[in-house]
């Protein structure tokens, strides 16, 4: 039974190898079981063009998503692109010590942040 299983997924393997290799069309595999088809890598690399959309579509996401300078936390603030984790603890601290920002150019208080960094994280934050 084991055997069995073994062969199964070798001839499998073989399989995607080839989808992978892109078998010239007409050629037959080395069983000689099926002959390739050019549709076949035609599909395989449709698949995997798809797989590169969607994961480019989850990072654009990710990145429209603002973060609330007024509500993150430490590790949340380091996430933003030209903020270290001391500009991060100044954030914190201007909030405890002033309170919440209330518009982006508040930023510029903040020890480390000044217009050229402000312009850089501007389409990331938000105050709201």
């Amino acid at each position: 039974m084991k055997a069995k299983r073994t062969t199964i997924c070798i001839i499998a393997l073989i399989g995607v190898f080839a989808l992978l290799v892109g078998v010239p069309a007409g050629a037959k595999d080395d069983l000689g079981v099926s002959e390739a088809k050019p549709d076949m890598t035609k599909a395989a690399e449709a698949g995997s063009a798809k797989a590169e959309q969607a994961q480019e579509g989850l990072a654009q996401k990710a990145t429209m998503e603002k973060i609330n300078v007024n509500e993150a936390d430490l590790s949340t603030l380091t996430r933003i692109k030209g903020i270290g984790h001391e500009t991060a603890q100044n954030i914190i601290n201007y909030r405890k010590e002033v309170g919440s920002f209330q518009r982006l150019e508040d930023l510029t208080n903040v020890k480390g942040i000044g217009e050229k960094t402000l312009e850089q994280i501007k389409p990331f934050v938000t105050v709201h």
